[in-house]
């Protein structure tokens, strides 16, 4: 439907009066009509019972006169979300939620009240994709582990330092102590995230295993925090995760502080060289900064 003819209709239909509409138009009164009977052959419908000096709307005339105001109305609105999303901006986040827990949505939220027209994307993704896609400008920000490897054109800021922990079943023998020694694990099968998708977690976990000389053996590689959390309640394993990722476990799935070890790991945000200058983006990084700050654990 030709929007310009539908209005040139409604003006005419308002007065009644084709001379008087066509001046309000600023359009002669032949052009008038013969924009009408354009838009009545492009419907095929007869809008106007014409006569000598004046005319008549028809049925499909009066509810077109009835509806046509709304569709305008409903045109001129798309037009409007149309323009905002086309100035709207979208920042992507690559994050893995055992190391977001108390980060993210506290961020965002006061990310937003400052910035109501962008638009956040999260995507929740493993350490090695994570990098990768922001390597690819698939995404724009990474909230990760710092890696052990300089990332071309990629900085790192740290945002928050974190201590390790155990997760245990809740019918391990642990279950009995407030801490867990690290010699204590020797010997011990354990659950760990996929050591080709989490290469930093792996890359610490490891060298601090061997130097120890626990002798852990290996039960199962899991490709994030949930999987990982059953293979531990089910009883394939403890797992050394960072304290974090503690947060929102079930009750049949405990936490211990762990002592002696591997070094407290930073939590970073990633961000391209190219995007360092960009002011929303920025903002984010300094709300995540912020959240750090204030709360420092999981809730």
């Amino acid at each position: 439907m030709d929007l310009r003819l539908l209005r040139s209709f409604l003006a005419a239909a308002d007065d009644q009066n084709i001379c008087r509409a066509a001046s309000n138009l600023h359009l002669t009164q032949s052009a008038l009509s013969r924009r009408i009977k354009t838009f009545e052959n492009e419907l095929g419908v007869v809008l106007l019972d014409r006569g000598a000096h004046s005319f008549s709307l028809t049925s499909a005339g009066r509810m077109l006169h009835k509806h046509g105001p709304e569709l305008l109305d409903h045109v001129a609105k798309l037009e409007e979300k149309i323009k905002a999303a086309a100035c709207q901006q979208i920042i992507r986040v690559g994050y893995s939620p055992s190391l977001a827990a108390g980060l993210l949505a506290k961020a965002m939220q006061a990310f937003a009240g400052n910035h109501p027209r962008v638009r956040i994307e999260l995507h929740d993704v493993t350490n090695k994709r994570m990098i990768a896609d922001l390597c690819s400008k698939a995404l724009d920000i990474a909230l990760t582990v710092t890696p052990d490897i300089e990332c071309e054109g990629i900085l790192w800021q740290p945002i928050v330092q974190e201590s390790w922990h155990v997760l245990i079943s809740e019918k391990h023998p642990f279950c009995g102590q407030s801490v867990v020694m690290a010699e204590s694990l020797a010997g011990q099968e354990i659950v760990i995230f996929d050591r080709t998708e989490y290469p930093a977690y792996w890359g610490r976990l490891q060298p601090w295993i061997r130097i120890n000389k626990l002798a852990v053996k290996v039960s199962t590689e899991c490709d994030g925090i949930s999987s990982l959390t059953n293979a531990v309640e089910a009883g394939l394993g403890i797992a050394v995760v960072l304290e974090r990722s503690i947060h929102g476990m079930t009750s049949h799935v405990i936490s211990k502080p762990l002592v002696n070890g591997p070094e407290t790991v930073a939590i970073s945000v990633g961000v391209r060289r190219d995007s360092e200058s960009d002011e929303t983006i920025l903002s984010f990084i300094e709300s995540l900064k912020n959240t750090s700050r204030c709360s420092t654990r999981p809730d």
